[in-house]
């Protein structure tokens, strides 16, 4: 349980970076395909980023849980295919 609330946590950290550069790209390109893939991919990479330069410290809060960087980063990236996922049904219907 606690374990899952530290990755939560991360992933929060990370979300307000993916949905600003997602949703730039949504209000440049007027397409909701980029931006699904902008929130899988382009705007992940740009939050994971953003964490591997800006605040690499934060990882030790982690890392002395007994959670890896690749634990985490594998996490928010599921996540974020599952919202992908999500938000690709509901533009079918």
């Amino acid at each position: 349980m606690r374990t899952l609330r530290l990755k939560l946590q991360f992933y929060k950290s990370t979300l307000l970076i993916n949905l600003l550069v997602s949703l730039s790209i949504l209000f440049l390109t007027k397409s909701v395909s980029a931006f699904i893939f902008s929130l899988t991919v382009i705007g992940f990479l740009a939050a994971i980023f953003y964490k591997e330069v800006y605040r690499k410290n934060e990882y030790y809060l982690y890392y002395n849980a007994g959670l890896s960087k690749l634990q985490l980063v594998l996490f928010c990236f599921l996540i974020n295919c599952v919202w992908s996922f999500f938000i690709k049904i509901l533009c079918m219907i």
